[in-house]
């Protein structure tokens, strides 16, 4: 059964260029890595994914702004139809590049299909990774965001900000 289910990227790595070769302790080596995104979903579409029959239960973002869910797809496999990269369009339906689109930002609102099926070799439900549709697209910043205040860590204590008496500074 394929599902969709719409939310906001996080740690996308879908790419050939871009894929997890590793995975926790070396658990996608065997298929030269893992395509995965992690998104945070709304309580209706953390319904869909679940009533979908898919295992992964995920769980509360931490943010506190839904639950997260990490969805991956092997990257080499022994069949054609079900390995590699998926396919990632932009919001007007044509092909995300990644030679001139880069990578997807943390915060772009994605819509995700899903293929949720019974794996037979395993007795198991299985969830693949089929395709992403970038709705709302946010730039990649491998740096991370910039502070370009004083750093109170090494600016001199009569340059650094003032923290009242009734915030705790950590």
């Amino acid at each position: 059964m394929k599902i969709t289910v719409s939310g906001t990227a996080k740690w996308a790595k879908v790419f050939e260029e871009n894929r997890d070769k590793e995975g926790y302790q070396g658990q996608y080596a065997d298929t030269n890595g893992r395509c995965t995104i992690d998104v945070v979903v709304d309580k209706d579409n953390q319904e869909r994914v679940t009533n979908s029959g898919c295992m992964s239960k995920g769980k509360p973002n931490p943010e506190g702004d839904g639950h997260i869910f990490k969805f991956t797809r092997k990257f080499d496999t022994p069949n054609d139809w079900d390995g590699g990269a998926p396919k990632v369009y932009r919001p007007d339906g044509s092909e995300w590049d990644f030679v001139t689109d880069g990578e997807i930002g943390n915060g772009s609102e994605v819509l995700v299909e899903l293929d949720v099926y019974q794996n037979k070799n395993y007795g198991t439900t299985t969830t693949r990774l089929e395709r992403i549709k970038v709705i709302n697209a946010v730039s990649f910043n491998r740096d991370g965001p910039q502070d370009t205040g004083p750093d109170p860590f090494t600016a001199n204590i009569a340059e650094a900000p003032e923290v009242s008496a009734d915030e705790i500074p950590f």
